[in-house]
C-alpha cells in the first residue's frame, strides 16, 4: 500500500544546521511528491525558520512548527491551528526550570526569550534575527 503522507523533521533529518539540503534529498522528496504522497514538515523550528530552510521543496501542504504548537500553510502563511502557552503557564514553566542548569530559549511569535544570556544563546539569537529578518 502506498503511503499517503510523509512527514519530515528538518534538522538532522533532511538537512543540518551547518549545511543546506542536499540535491539527493530534494530529488527523493520530489519523487515522493510525484507519486501523489503528501509531504509535510514537523519541526521544533519557528514557522518562518522552517519555511526559509525548506523553500526549495515548494511544499503545498500545511507544516507543523513551534514544537507542534502551530500549523500553517508554507506558501501563504495562513494559520490553520495555533495553540501557545498562556502567559501564566509560561511563567510557571520557567519558574519550574529556574534551577535547571541548562539554557532555555522560548519563542513567542518572532520574539526570543532566554533564561540566561550565554555566548551560545547570544550567537543563536543573533543568527536567528539576522537570518530570518525578525525584529
Amino acid at each position: 500500500m502506498p503511503y499517503r503522507l510523509v512527514a519530515f523533521d528538518i534538522d538532522g533529518t533532511i538537512r543540518s544546521n551547518n549545511y543546506p539540503m542536499s540535491k539527493r534529498t530534494r530529488t527523493v522528496i520530489d519523487k515522493i511528491k510525484s507519486r501523489g504522497t503528501v509531504v509535510t514538515l514537523v519541526t521544533g523550528r519557528t514557522f518562518k525558520s522552517a519555511v526559509n530552510a525548506t523553500n526549495s521543496l515548494k511544499l503545498t501542504s500545511p507544516i507543523i512548527t513551534f514544537q507542534g504548537a502551530h500549523i500553517a500553510h508554507p506558501q501563504t502563511g495562513d494559520t490553520l491551528w495555533h495553540k501557545c502557552l498562556s502567559a501564566d503557564m509560561t511563567l510557571l514553566a520557567l519558574d519550574a526550570l529556574k534551577t535547571w542548569d541548562q539554557e532555555i530559549l522560548a519563542y513567542l511569535g518572532n520574539e526570543v526569550y532566554a533564561n540566561k544570556m550565554t555566548h551560545v544563546n547570544l550567537r543563536h539569537v543573533r543568527k536567528y534575527y539576522q537570518h530570518f529578518g525578525c525584529v
